[in-house]
Protein backbone atom coordinates (compact mmCIF):
# COMPACT_ATOMS: atom_id res chain seq x y z
CA UNK A 1 0.00 0.00 0.00
CA UNK A 2 1.53 3.95 -0.73
CA UNK A 3 2.05 5.38 2.27
CA UNK A 4 0.02 8.39 2.84
CA UNK A 5 3.79 10.18 2.40
CA UNK A 6 1.90 13.58 2.35
CA UNK A 7 0.53 13.68 5.62
CA UNK A 8 3.77 12.41 7.47
CA UNK A 9 5.69 15.20 5.39
CA UNK A 10 3.60 17.65 7.04
CA UNK A 11 3.11 15.90 10.09
CA UNK A 12 7.16 16.07 10.09
CA UNK A 13 7.36 19.75 8.84
CA UNK A 14 5.25 20.71 11.64
CA UNK A 15 6.98 18.33 14.53
CA UNK A 16 10.10 19.88 13.16
CA UNK A 17 9.10 23.45 13.04
CA UNK A 18 7.78 23.49 16.66
CA UNK A 19 11.11 21.22 17.77
CA UNK A 20 12.94 24.29 16.11
CA UNK A 21 11.13 27.10 17.87
CA UNK A 22 11.95 25.69 21.01
CA UNK A 23 15.62 25.15 20.49
CA UNK A 24 15.39 29.39 19.84
CA UNK A 25 13.50 30.06 23.03
CA UNK A 26 15.78 28.15 24.91
CA UNK A 27 19.04 30.32 22.94
CA UNK A 28 17.45 33.54 23.66
CA UNK A 29 16.47 32.53 27.64
CA UNK A 30 20.42 30.52 27.86
CA UNK A 31 21.73 33.92 26.59
CA UNK A 32 21.05 35.69 29.99
CA UNK A 33 20.48 32.01 32.11
CA UNK A 34 23.46 30.04 33.59
CA UNK A 35 23.48 26.61 31.26
CA UNK A 36 23.33 24.51 34.58
CA UNK A 37 20.01 26.29 35.45
CA UNK A 38 18.84 25.88 31.88
CA UNK A 39 19.61 22.10 31.80
CA UNK A 40 17.43 21.97 35.41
Amino acid sequence: LPKPSRTKDSEDAAAEAEFTSDEEAEDMLSAGVPEDEVEK
